[in-house]
């Protein structure tokens, strides 16, 4: 569920972004600014998914081990 949400918001954001740029609702500076700000939460949320779900193997393991 978890990967489904962050493939949801990487996907919007991409699409609010590109329609944006092709109505030319925004200019060359605001595209940098909300590139960076997508590109530090799409890393930032891929970390976090990272360490959770090493958290969670591990716990499953354990868990698997002491049964």
């Amino acid at each position: 569920m978890l990967m489904i949400l962050a493939h949801a918001y990487m996907d919007s954001f991409t699409w609010y972004i590109d329609n944006a740029v092709a109505l030319g609702l925004i200019n060359s500076s605001l595209i940098m600014s909300l590139s960076t700000v997508y590109f530090i939460t799409v890393v930032s949320l891929s970390v976090f998914i990272f360490i959770v779900g090493f958290r969670v193997l591990d716990y499953v393991i354990r868990r698997a081990h002491f049964n």
